[in-house]
C-alpha cells in the first residue's frame, strides 16, 4: 500500500535579523548597512532577554543605548550607528510607526562637544580642532573639569598661549572660538573683541572685559556641555 502524498511544508518566514538584512540590502544595495543594522538588532534583544524588538517600549530602547553610552570604549560613534540602525529596525522593517528614539548623551565632556559639533553641523576638522583645544584646555589646568573654571583660568590659557606659546594670530583666533563654543556664556565681551578688532586678536584683546564676566549656568547648552 502507498504512503500518502507528502504535504508540502508551508515556507517559514525570515527570521528577524535575516529580514533585517533583506530589507536593508534593498533599500541601500549593498551588504554593510544590513550587517550593522542586524549586529546592533541583536544586541538589543541579548539586552533585554532576547525579547522581540516589538513589544519592547522606546524606554526599553532607550536604557539600552544608555548602557552603551557608558560601557563602548567610542560611546559617540557606537550611539550614533546603533540608533541609526535602530530606528531603521523599527520604521522600515517593522513598520512601526514610533516617535523619534532617545538619543543619550554620551558621558565623557569631550564626546558631549564633539556631538554638538556634528549637530551644527561642523566640519570634521573643526570638530577635531574644538576637542583638541579644549582637552588642551583641560590639561593646562591640571585636568580640571570646565564646569569648576571661568573667565580666570581662560585668562590664563590664552595669556600662556600669547606670551609663552609663541602661536600665530590665526592660531589664537582658533584656541579663542573653540573655547567660546565650550562656554557660549561669553558671547558678548569676546565677540566683540574679535569681531571689531581682528588685526588685534590677542589674548589682552580678546579678554578685554571679560574680567567683569564670570562663568554662570544660565546657558542649557553649558549645563548640557559640563554636568
Amino acid at each position: 500500500m502507498s504512503s500518502p502524498p507528502a504535504t508540502p511544508s508551508t515556507p517559514q518566514p525570515p527570521r528577524l535579523l535575516d529580514l533585517v538584512r533583506q530589507v536593508a540590502l534593498a533599500r541601500f544595495g549593498q551588504d554593510g548597512p544590513g550587517e550593522r543594522c542586524a549586529h546592533w538588532t541583536r544586541l538589543l534583544i541579548l539586552f533585554h532577554g532576547k525579547r522581540h524588538p516589538r513589544d519592547l517600549s522606546p524606554g526599553d530602547v532607550g536604557r539600552f543605548l544608555e548602557h552603551l553610552a557608558h560601557t563602548e570604549k567610542d560611546p559617540l560613534n557606537c550611539l550614533e550607528q546603533a540608533h541609526t540602525a535602530l530606528t531603521f529596525l523599527y520604521r522600515d522593517v517593522l513598520g512601526l510607526d514610533v516617535a523619534d528614539l532617545p538619543c543619550p548623551e554620551p558621558p565623557r565632556l569631550l564626546d558631549r562637544l564633539r556631538r554638538a559639533c556634528r549637530v551644527r553641523p561642523f566640519s570634521p576638522r573643526t570638530e577635531d580642532c574644538y576637542a583638541g583645544w579644549a582637552e588642551r584646555f583641560i590639561r593646562f589646568h591640571g585636568l580640571r573639569h570646565p564646569n569648576t573654571m571661568g573667565a580666570p583660568e581662560i585668562e590664563r590659557f590664552l595669556t600662556d598661549l600669547a606670551a609663552n606659546g609663541h602661536v600665530s594670530a590665526s592660531t589664537q583666533r582658533q584656541a579663542f572660538h573653540a573655547l567660546l563654543f565650550l562656554y557660549p556664556h561669553f558671547p558678548h565681551p569676546w565677540s566683540e573683541c574679535c569681531m571689531f578688532h581682528p588685526q588685534r586678536c590677542n589674548a589682552p584683546a580678546i579678554l578685554r572685559g571679560v574680567r567683569r564676566h564670570r562663568a554662570s549656568a544660565c546657558s542649557f547648552f553649558f549645563r548640557s556641555m559640563t554636568r
